[in-house]
Parts: C-alpha cells; sequence; structure tokens
C-alpha cells in the first residue's frame, strides 16, 4: 500500500480534531457522546429569534444565526480556531471572570447592534461569555480549552473552561467559577472551534 493511500486528508484530519474537541466537552459536562450529532453542526439560520436562540418551523432550536453571522462578520477573528494552551489556571480563570463581571454593566434590553466582546461596557449574558472568551485568547488559550454553551432552552449564555481543578463555568450571574456538572441538564448548544452543535437532552 502507498503511503498516499493511508494519509489523511487536511480536511479529515480536521473533522478528527473537532471531534475529539467536541467529545471533550461533552465529557467535561458529563454528558454522553451520543448527545450530539457530529453530522449536523447548526445551519446559521437567517431567522431573528430571540437575542440568543431562534425557534424554527418545527419547534426545534438553536443558536440565532442572524446574531452569530453578524457577529462573525465584525469580529473575523473571534470565530475562527486559535491555538494555544489547552488547560487555564484556575485562578486565571477566577480572575477572568471576576474582571469581566465587573467591567461590563447588566442591560436587560436586547441592543439591536448585536453580540459584543462588552467594550460598550454593558451588556447581556452573550456579551459577557464572549469578553471572557476573549480575554482567555489574549492570555495565550487555544479554542480547545473553552466552549460557549446556551443553556435553559436558549435563555442564557456561559463560557465553559478546562483548568487545572476541572472543567468550570464563568457565568455572569455567579461570582465565582462553577463546577459544569452543575450545568449538565441545562445545556441546549455547544460551541466547539466555532462551529454550533445543538444537544440532546
Amino acid at each position: 500500500m502507498k503511503l498516499e493511500e493511508i494519509m489523511l486528508s487536511e480536511e479529515e484530519l480536521q473533522e478528527g480534531k473537532l471531534k475529539s474537541m467536541v467529545i471533550a466537552v461533552l465529557a467535561a459536562l458529563s454528558l454522553n457522546a451520543h448527545a450530539i450529532s457530529m453530522d449536523a453542526p447548526i445551519e446559521p439560520s437567517s431567522n431573528q429569534g430571540s437575542y440568543i436562540h431562534d425557534a424554527d418551523k418545527d419547534g426545534s432550536a438553536g443558536v440565532n444565526g442572524a446574531l452569530w453571522q453578524r457577529f462573525c462578520r465584525e469580529y473575523a477573528d473571534d470565530c475562527k480556531p486559535v491555538s494555544g494552551k489547552s488547560v487555564v489556571p484556575f485562578d486565571v480563570a477566577e480572575i477572568v471572570n471576576d474582571e469581566e463581571n465587573g467591567a461590563i454593566r447588566p442591560n436587560k434590553t436586547p441592543d439591536s447592534s448585536g453580540w459584543t466582546k462588552g467594550e460598550k461596557g454593558y451588556g447581556k449574558c452573550v456579551d459577557y461569555s464572549i469578553a471572557k472568551r476573549d480575554a482567555l485568547r489574549k492570555k495565550g488559550y487555544g479554542s480547545d480549552a473553552m466552549s460557549l454553551l446556551i443553556i435553559d432552552s436558549g435563555k442564557h449564555m456561559v463560557l465553559l473552561v478546562k483548568t487545572d481543578k476541572g472543567p468550570k463555568i464563568l457565568d455572569n450571574l455567579e461570582e465565582e467559577p462553577q463546577p459544569a456538572s452543575k450545568y449538565k441538564s441545562r445545556v441546549d448548544d455547544i460551541e466547539v472551534n466555532s462551529k454550533w452543535f445543538a444537544v440532546k437532552q
């Protein structure tokens, strides 16, 4: 057999890496690998639903594609996978959570300009979560160290972080990073390497 015949294509290698990353996120949440369909990442829709979630005609839901697409147009680099350190020291996660929770004022009215990284000084759970993700990326942590999660029937977003004290959730409603296991039954969608997957509970 020729070497070319046993080598995986770059696309196959990337698919394998993505699958491994998704399985790691599910394991961090104590969810079974069959909780999602790897063959069917959520395709961003053009529907304008809630600030976080869209409701489809058949009753299913997913990340608000219109706002995710707008965010990716405005912050293109933030929608690309990044390499870097894969484990965040707990004290770093704690500091980032505290700093971003303090830097952004809660805004209960949806901002028509869409999702941001909190640079306006106010925002909703989405903006807190993306700001924390951005802060960790700037500190040299890669895509495999964190994942955005949509929870509570599409009403809330948090950030899952792999720390040296186990997987933790950075939540703007909590002062301290929380154990990921507390959120197991609340997860709707997960973001891995800038792709979204629906979770079947």
